[in-house]
């Protein structure tokens, strides 16, 4: 054991660190047995729905059925309820309905940041590296925007895990790593996100592509075993995805038409929100001087900021001397294609698509570019802190300029948009 410990010391340091950083980010984080993190959503629907779950349960009858709302809808069939969640389950059974939604959200900020920074480890980048990518994906605005839709974040959380047992099973060709990739594959379905299983579902059908014909061809053809997940997967979440796609074709999902579809689509007029997370206002009220949130509809769906330092960090991710940076950028590229939606021609073929055309809130594709940038950005700060000296320094002098120029232009429309408005 203390042999483990020593071996591992920056590991588990790491963690603890990861465990530690939600609490000191979020406000009023050391007062979660009286709060809810989160409005609209965790108390109007959330909180309530898990203790009807966990109620049901201690009465001995299985959560078939919400009576509370209207004439009663079928609750199991209703995957938001996390039914089989196992986090949420065991929070609910043991801790105050507050405590355990609450607690329930800062522990799964936490376990992005570590499931990402396992995977970032298994591509041998530095420790720094691979805390700094896993750092900027915990804190992004894809998962920061999404704190009051907990199943999102719950469905979020996971890929990268899944992610971390694929990359052992190509390096390592044991099976069993599919098998546990097919588990946490299985959970993060019951997270309670359709729309994010099925988005993070088309990184892992890349990824698997990517690494059996594509990075080192016919040699890793054994990779295409990994598409064993989807069959596996299927067959332990039927329980569930039977009776919610039986809900599902009498509801409004049935058909929607393509404007519903592209229905929140990411507005190009808001990039200025990649560098300036509050240049169209803060949410639904004003704080200080800053106005309340007055650009393309609605705040939550279109807020998405990495700071200004992860860029640059992301660039030097270009300049990475390996393979694995082609599949990220090209999921990067891809991502914020679909998060254009209606904006783009190409989102009216994807209309077309089964089951990714049962969705609205194109916006929500900002999980997969988060992902992909915070990789790269795990990729450019190992290149930066292992590159010769000299090339670097004129790469930050060159990047460091280039900042200032889109700095000075989005004043610029800064001051463009407040006259219009």
């Amino acid at each position: 054991m203390s042999n483990f410990i020593k071996q591992n010391k920056i590991n588990i340091l790491i963690i603890f660190i990861f465990l530690l950083l939600p609490f000191i980010f979020f406000k009023d984080s050391f007062r979660i047995s009286n709060i809810i993190l989160g409005s609209g959503d965790p108390t109007a629907i959330a909180v309530p729905m898990y203790r009807l779950v966990i109620d049901s349960i201690k009465n001995l009858e299985f959560p078939f059925w919400n009576y509370y709302n209207f004439s009663g809808y079928p609750l199991l069939s209703y995957i938001e309820s996390s039914v089989f969640y196992p986090i949420t389950f065991l929070f609910n059974f043991f801790l105050p309905a507050t405590l355990a939604y609450s607690l329930s959200i800062l522990l799964h900020y936490s376990l992005s940041g570590i499931f990402l920074y396992m995977f970032l480890d298994s591509y041998k980048l530095s420790k720094w590296a691979s805390f700094t990518g896993s750092l900027i994906f915990m804190f992004s605005g894809a998962m920061i925007s999404q704190r009051s839709h907990p199943w999102q974040l719950y469905t979020m959380v996971w890929f990268p895990l899944i992610l971390f047992f694929l990359e052992k099973f190509r390096r390592t060709k044991r099976f069993e790593f599919v098998l546990a990739a097919s588990i946490f594959y299985s959970i993060c379905f019951f997270g309670g996100s359709p729309q994010i299983f099925l988005y993070g579902s088309m990184v892992l059908l890349f990824y698997i592509i990517f690494y059996s014909l594509i990075y080192e061809g016919y040699k890793n053809y054994y990779f295409l075993l990994s598409f064993a997940i989807f069959p596996i997967v299927l067959s332990i979440i039927l329980a569930q995805l039977v009776p919610t796609l039986e809900l599902m074709n009498l509801s409004i999902r049935s058909g929607i038409d393509y404007n519903y579809f592209s229905s929140f689509s990411f507005n190009p007029r808001l990039f200025p929100v990649l560098i300036f997370p509050y240049i169209f206002g803060n949410s639904f009220y004003t704080y200080g001087d800053v106005p309340a949130y007055f650009g393309p509809w609605n705040y939550t769906e279109m807020t998405i900021y990495f700071g200004i330092s992860t860029s640059i960090f992301l660039l030097f991710g270009f300049f990475v001397k390996n393979k694995h940076k082609y599949l990220w950028i090209f999921l990067l590229v891809f991502s914020l294609i679909l998060v254009l939606g209606s904006h783009t021609p190409f989102y009216r073929l994807m209309y077309h698509v089964p089951l990714y055309n049962k969705f609205r809130v194109p916006a929500r594709n900002w999980f997969e570019f988060s992902l992909a940038f915070s990789i790269l950005c795990g990729f450019g700060f190992d290149y930066f802190i292992k590159y010769n000296n000299k090339k670097s320094k004129k790469i930050i002098i060159g990047l460091i300029t280039l900042f200032i120029l889109i700095l000075i232009c989005f004043f610029a429309f800064y001051l463009l948009i407040k006259v219009n408005y």
